[in-house]
């Protein structure tokens, strides 16, 4: 019997061993990945801004 064989347990009590690993998360990659969608968003914020303020007349703003 070896000491994590819970097949056979005297006292009824018994629990497994607790296993716990960690997980590398590549905070580089992540942050990489976040300011480049927030450049793309920016810059699609632009472009639609510009193409906004050329072909609408600030009248038309107003309610």
């Amino acid at each position: 019997m070896t000491a994590y064989d819970f097949s056979v347990c005297p006292t009824g009590g018994c629990e497994p061993p607790r296993i716990v690993q960690t997980v590398p998360v590549p905070l580089v990659d992540l942050a990489l990945f976040g300011a480049g969608g927030l450049t793309a968003l920016l810059a699609a914020v632009g472009v639609g801004l510009l193409f906004l303020r050329t072909n609408t007349a600030l009248e038309e703003h107003r309610v």
